[in-house]
């Protein structure tokens, strides 16, 4: 499963835009081909170990992993889509893409393997700022009537259509969606939090900081902006309380450092 872990609080220029596979999200799905054990077992071990190895930090031996996995058997989705998650990681966007592209062809367009699909190229895509096309990825995930996870899509979509100016309306849109879907979900919560704070909406982006909170622990940038929000509100021990986390629990943060740059002048 993969999320954007989104864009991060704080600006729209700000780094740390995502987190995970860092925190858009992912699925591997596990779909099954026409081709056979023994060759598609020694297909699925190796892809298994190769993502153990990528979580590992071992990229050279994920790779020969991975090529063990495809030398056995080329056709399995969860293989290309790994594939495409160690070569992004790597930095080969071009073979990335790629394998993005084969585990969407080769899922049927009626599955949640499919939808899947376009929503790990969507991440993929928006990480390599091709907004727009990403977009067009993630509605085709949410709109397939058989994805399990239709709000890791919508709130793709609109952690991603909040770094486009001229998009937050459409952002936010998508935002409420997945929440309606499921409440707590806190990169969600956090990017609409942003929004409010941008548009001056200090009480409804308290709100929703406050929610991202009780949803997932607090991040540097959540903080970051939980801290501007109360100095807009005038809430002067909330600020002194969260800047303290900010300090206690971040110390070697950007967002650390903007804190004790505001609080120098």
């Amino acid at each position: 499963m993969r999320h954007l872990s989104g864009w991060v609080p704080g600006s729209r220029m700000a780094t740390g835009w995502l987190a995970a596979c860092l925190g858009l999200v992912m699925i591997v799905g596990c779909t099954t081909t026409t081709k056979r054990a023994p060759d598609q077992e020694i297909a699925r071990v190796n892809t298994h170990l190769a993502m153990q190895y990528l979580q590992r930090g071992d990229f050279e031996t994920a790779i020969e992993k991975l090529n063990k996995a495809l030398a056995a058997d080329s056709a399995l989705v969860e293989t290309h889509a790994t594939a495409a998650l160690i070569y992004d990681r790597v930095g080969k966007y071009d073979e990335a893409e790629d394998h993005y592209r084969q585990a969407i062809a080769l899922t049927r367009p009626d599955s949640d393997d499919s939808a899947s699909a376009y929503n790990n190229y969507g991440v993929f895509l928006c990480k390599r700022g091709k907004i727009n096309d990403a977009a067009d990825n993630f509605k085709r995930a949410f709109s397939n009537m058989f994805y399990n996870s239709p709000e890791v899509a919508y709130e793709n979509a609109g952690v991603c259509l909040a770094r486009q100016p001229g998009r937050e309306g459409q952002a936010e849109a998508y935002l409420r969606k997945a929440l309606e879907l499921k409440p707590q979900l806190a990169m969600a919560l956090q990017t609409l939090a942003q929004l409010q704070f941008e548009q001056k909406h200090f009480l409804q982006a308290r709100a929703f900081i406050q929610r991202a909170h009780g949803a997932a622990a607090p991040t540097a940038a959540s903080l970051w902006l939980a801290y501007r929000i109360e100095r807009q509100l005038g809430d002067s021990k909330a600020a002194a309380d969260l800047a303290q986390q900010l300090r206690n629990r971040y110390a070697d943060t950007e967002q650390a450092r903007q804190l004790a740059e505001l609080r120098d002048r």
